[in-house]
């Protein structure tokens, strides 16, 4: 999905509206995940994109898409609201809030025809990492859809473990598996454990998941610093869709 940043920003008019309120609606990533949205995507007709910060270095940020602001002040551990765009290519603008005249990082990112929803993960550290995370589910009535991505940028590989049953496997920094289907519980408990010596790292007990919904858990923070490593969790948009 993303291509090497170009000497010369695309400044075309933008093709989509964004309102104050999802310039400064955001939601903060906590080991529960929300309950719902305030924005839900519900067709797969157009392509739908949020931000999530987790990134070290810049707590604090502002993005742009095409020189229009669509993210003001988003915190680490915030995530956006879903915004509706069409496919084409975009230059994406990130500075820090307490620089607001200052570009610290530009690239073009292009949205293809067949791009449905996704999340951009913005971390930094050592140099800003944009990451693409498909949030394309497919949802049935009486599973839960799960997967789980490591933005931890120091951290071991790493193994994804749900009512004590390894679910994923070995995952790197700065990947992100596809989803499974999973069936309900009265709750689910959570662990990580890093790969190589299966030492549990992580646990976040009585997790609420509801059928025909989809879910992303993430690993963020450092596994050696501050802020320290933790486990956040999303409800993804693709449980709203109506097609």
């Amino acid at each position: 999905m993303w291509i090497p940043p170009k000497e010369d920003s695309i400044h075309s008019a933008p093709s989509y509206y964004i309102t104050q309120q999802q310039v400064r609606g955001y939601i903060t990533l906590g080991p529960q995940p929300p309950t719902s949205l305030i924005v839900r995507p519900i067709s797969r007709v157009s392509a739908h994109i949020r931000f999530a910060n987790f990134s070290q270095l810049a707590p604090i940020i502002n993005i742009y898409l095409d020189n229009r602001l669509i993210a003001n002040n988003l915190r680490y551990k915030q995530q956006t609201m879903y915004l509706s765009l069409e496919p084409r290519a975009y230059t994406l603008s990130i500075n820090l809030s307490n620089e607001p005249d200052t570009l610290f990082y530009e690239t073009t990112i292009v949205i293809p025809d067949e791009a449905v929803i996704s999340t951009v993960s913005v971390n930094l550290l050592e140099g800003l990492k944009i990451i693409d995370i498909s949030d394309d589910a497919e949802i049935t009535s009486d599973k839960v859809s799960i997967k789980f991505v490591n933005v931890s940028p120091d951290s071991p590989p790493l193994s994804f473990l749900i009512n004590a049953q390894e679910k994923f496997n070995n995952i790197n920094a700065n990947e992100s598996t596809d989803y499974i289907q999973i069936t309900t519980a009265s709750n689910f408990n959570i662990e990580i454990k890093r790969t190589d010596t299966g030492e549990i790292i992580s646990t976040v007990p009585n997790v609420l998941l509801l059928t025909g919904n989809a879910y992303t858990f993430y690993a963020i923070g450092l596994f050696y610093g501050t802020p320290s490593f933790e486990v956040v969790s999303s409800l993804d948009g693709s449980s709203y869709f109506l097609d």
